[in-house]
């Protein structure tokens, strides 16, 4: 089984997204998007500096609830019309899609807690629901046109909760995680020397009753885990990241029991494989792939993809960028 994977693909700054047609020359059999499959808002408007956006970043803030669906939902329309996506999707069996924060409301963006930050309950469901209409739309066959925006009443009627999920091909689970929903504000304990050991994170990430989810779900599986996030594990040296290890979710994962476990991540803009060290002993393998179509000078990328050969007790992953391939590493469990 070949497994596909990427991130961040922003179809009003690149309508064509090319990069599909070389992930559908690797033939797949599964593609994962990472999240940020469209983006409410990116980069900044400084026309002297050179920098220019139509979608600048804080802008959804501002919107009420109808101005956000509309905006929303037409991205999300945008995107099911690109000529070399549509023609990918519908070339693979199975589509597995998660949000991040640029597709889930803003930038940075979280959904728990009373701050006055955190995005409102109203836009939360309304993101929900249009997102889970795209997850719909990706594994029609044949392709259909996409669905019309629901009504207003529609869209608000969903449930109050994530869009966590699973599936199984085999021996193979996917754990599709949801890292907005229940993501808190970033808080930790102070540090008096910052600089060289950073406070104690006191935040969530994943929520609890996520985290019992995913550890039920991992430390009970025989085969091929593959957890699949938004968010990549570690970044927390980079100002302005939203890794896990900016929360209590990144110690808690390494302490749990799992074997056979891989993380495909995303966010970043980038491509990069790293190795972590689990609490009790052995790796945890984390594999990034970011930047699919989001152009231009502020932190963009564009080519970016992975993908994962699984055979029996072996994977073989392989990283590409724009030039071609970049990395390729063998893991045997």
């Amino acid at each position: 089984m070949r497994i596909a994977f990427t991130s961040c693909f922003d179809v009003l700054d690149d309508p064509e997204q090319v990069v599909w047609d070389r992930v559908a020359a690797q033939r797949p059999d599964v593609m994962l998007l990472l999240g940020d499959s469209i983006y409410m808002d990116f980069g900044v408007n400084l026309p002297l500096l050179g920098f220019h956006s139509t979608h600048p970043l804080g802008k959804p803030r501002k919107w009420d609830e109808a101005k956000f669906a509309q905006e929303m939902y037409s991205r999300y329309r945008a995107q099911s019309e690109v000529n070399s996506f549509r023609s990918l999707v519908g070339s693979v069996g199975i589509i597995g899609a998660i949000w991040d924060d640029h597709d889930f409301a803003w930038n940075d963006s979280w959904g728990a807690g009373f701050d006055e930050d955190v995005v409102p309950r109203n836009k939360k469901l309304i993101a929900r629901t249009l997102h889970l209409q795209f997850r719909d739309w990706l594994q029609k066959r044949p392709l259909v046109e996409y669905p019309a925006i629901p009504s207003m009443d529609s869209l608000l009627s969903t449930e109050d909760r994530g869009i966590e999920y699973s599936f199984s091909i085999g021996p193979v689970l996917f754990l599709m995680l949801d890292g907005r929903y229940y993501r808190e504000k970033q808080r930790e304990v102070p540090s008096p020397y910052p600089e060289i050991h950073p406070g104690e994170p006191l935040a969530t990430m994943l929520g609890e009753a996520q985290k019992s989810w995913l550890a039920q779900m991992i430390n009970d599986q025989d085969g091929l885990s593959v957890i699949c996030s938004g968010s990549t594990l570690t970044d927390r040296n980079v100002n302005g990241a939203d890794s896990w290890d900016r929360y209590t979710d990144f110690e808690w994962l390494l302490g749990q029991e799992f074997e056979q476990t891989v993380v495909l991540s995303g966010d970043i803009h980038d491509i990069r494989l790293k190795k972590h060290k689990k609490t009790g002993g052995g790796n945890l393998w984390e594999f990034t792939a970011s930047g699919a179509a989001r152009p231009g000078k502020f932190h963009g990328a564009s080519g970016n993809f992975g993908t994962v050969d699984v055979d029996g007790r072996s994977i073989t992953v392989q990283l590409f960028d724009e030039d071609g391939l970049r990395s390729k590493k063998v893991i045997d469990f």
